[in-house]
């Protein structure tokens, strides 16, 4: 009976090469009950030929036998396959053999007389190691197979943990403009737009370093001076200990796409704008495309009787752009309208989907954040102060435009929805006289 250390030999395909016929035989009974397929041979020569007919997976051989020995025929198989297992099975006196087999890389020998136990302990230890090599051989395949359907497929950057670029693939070169050599080294935000999208980059800095998976739309910037747009992917590679190695990014590019979306955006505005006469109280601002005043009035009485009935909070707050006069005054109408599309835009990016965003006023815009906290508002404001915050350059003039904000909280500050405007109104004015990009609460 064999004890469990001896694993499942059923696939192996063995060449035994002894000149003894009782010991052949013998040993030949035995081994047959365990493995796939056995080949046997009675001396070195017949060994060769049947190894280069059956392209065994281990061979056990003697070392003294007549018309070619073991250790000739042992050398000549790891000419033609250095990896090949063989094992020798030799006498302890046979000092000199084993050391030329040591020479030959032959790792593998069974004393004499052979223990049957023994030798399947050697050939268990053998499929194992052989079972292991084929292993990762196959998921090297695997693993080259996934980075060419990638690479073919995809954008494709790594960066060590310092966000230094090791590698990008040609469809990064040819999409950039830049040559590999000029990107590897470089930190791997080297040609993203970071003014608009400083918020984001932070975000993904942030989630990236805490081992999460970042995805998200950002404009990066050609070598030539152009923008493109990427969806992008990024995951941190760790080891085994669960520490960052590096990362990866997988970008796609939907500027086309992109730009599609705007144009047709662009026309189903201009048609709404063409076509506003024939609407009956309209309820979204025709410049910005936001909600209006009617709009947001019907938003405000919903929410409040929505966090009434359900008990939660709700923030408004009140926007007044700074700087925004000076537009109108030194650029014009038309560049001061360009600004408002401008800031619709980036205070939409700001809340999700759940908040309503709307047009006020001239240069005055009101939020609601739906479902939220202290902790979330705080958040928000000082993302949209940290958003509108640009450089308007025209006809030589450079001119900053910015936002100060009031807050009023349901239903910490009142219940009714006219005060809680009226409360907001307020704060905003008071982060106004602070001066520029403040924002206070109505307990302030």
């Amino acid at each position: 009976m064999f004890d469990a250390k001896i694993i499942n030999l059923s696939t192996i395909r063995i060449l035994y090469v002894e000149d003894d016929p009782e010991t052949r035989e013998e040993m030949q009974s035995v081994l047959e009950q365990f493995v796939a397929e056995l080949y046997t041979a009675r001396n070195g020569r017949e060994g060769l030929l049947s190894y280069l007919e059956h392209h065994p997976d281990i061979v056990i051989t003697d070392i003294q036998m007549p018309e070619a020995n073991g250790l000739s025929m042992a050398a000549d198989i790891k000419a033609l396959n250095p990896t090949q297992p063989i094992i020798i099975l030799s006498a302890y006196n046979d000092v000199e053999y084993l050391f030329r087999a040591l020479e030959l890389g032959i790792q593998h020998y069974v004393t004499k007389p052979v223990s049957i136990e023994r030798l399947l302990h050697k050939l268990s230890e053998i499929t194992e190691q052989l079972n292991l090599a084929y292993e990762v051989e196959k998921n090297r395949k695997l693993l080259t197979q996934y980075k060419f359907l990638v690479d073919e497929k995809a954008i494709v950057e790594k960066f060590d943990r310092n966000g230094q670029i090791v590698y990008v693939n040609r469809h990064f070169c040819e999409l950039s403009g830049y040559a590999e050599a000029e990107v590897l080294g470089q930190h791997y935000l080297f040609n993203f737009e970071k003014t608009e999208q400083k918020t984001l980059l932070d975000d993904l800095n942030k989630t990236v370093g805490e081992k999460k998976k970042w995805q998200g739309m950002l404009k990066l910037i050609s070598k030539a001076g152009d923008f493109y747009l990427v969806d992008v992917t990024v995951v941190a590679i760790v080891d085994a200990d669960d520490e960052i190695e590096e990362f990866v990014a997988l970008m796609i590019d939907v500027t086309e796409t992109y730009k599609k979306f705007e144009r047709l955006s662009n026309n189903l505005k201009q048609n709404l704008i063409q076509q506003k006469h024939y609407l009956r109280e309209p309820e979204i601002d025709p410049l910005t495309n936001l909600a209006n005043r009617k709009l947001f009035f019907q938003r405000l009485r919903d929410t409040l009787t929505s966090a009434k009935r359900f008990y939660y909070t709700v923030a408004l707050l009140y926007i007044d752009l700074d700087g925004f006069k000076q537009v109108n005054d030194r650029l014009g109408h038309s560049e001061g309208d360009k600004v408002l599309i401008e800031v619709a835009y980036r205070l939409s990016s700001c809340v999700r989907e759940v908040d309503t965003t709307a047009r006020f006023g001239s240069d005055e815009f009101v939020i609601i954040l739906n479902r939220t906290s202290k902790e979330l508002i705080a958040d928000t404001v000082k993302r949209i102060i940290d958003s509108v915050n640009f450089t308007v350059k025209e006809k030589g003039i450079e001119l900053q435009v910015s936002a100060s904000v009031g807050i009023a909280i349901y239903p910490d500050d009142t219940t009714d929805a006219m005060t809680l405007l009226k409360y907001a109104d307020a704060a905003m004015y008071s982060a106004k006289s602070k001066g520029k990009r403040q924002y206070c609460w109505h307990v302030d």
